[in-house]
């Protein structure tokens, strides 16, 4: 096993540790963090969520013109095909961002 399920109770343990319930510190601004972190959710989604959207737009236009054609035996190859494509191309874009945000957390969570 990976022992991701005990590291996530580290993690939550650790950063209450960190930060108290109801205890103010000055030095942390967590508003910001929660916004980079939502920052970078949304920038990795969209790009998927847009391509998903056009080519099921495309896939619905390619079945009322060739009704013949069996769009399911195309479209969900298609779709995994240009998942991965696109999930390669956004990795690689973004991998260096998300690297730098998360040695800036390292170094802030001690």
């Amino acid at each position: 096993t990976s022992g991701a399920g005990v590291w996530g109770v580290y993690v939550l343990v650790r950063s209450f540790l960190i930060v108290p319930i109801g205890v103010p510190r000055g030095d942390i601004n967590v508003a910001v963090h929660v916004s980079n972190l939502f920052f970078g959710a949304l920038v990795f989604a969209l790009p998927f969520v847009i391509l998903s959207v056009l080519f099921h737009a495309f896939m619905g236009v390619l079945n009322r013109l060739i009704p013949a054609l069996m769009v399911v035996m195309i479209g969900a190859p298609g779709l995994i095909l240009l998942g991965l494509v696109l999930l390669i191309q956004v990795v690689s874009k973004t991998s260096l961002y998300a690297l730098d945000y998360l040695r800036l957390i390292w170094q802030w969570w001690g």
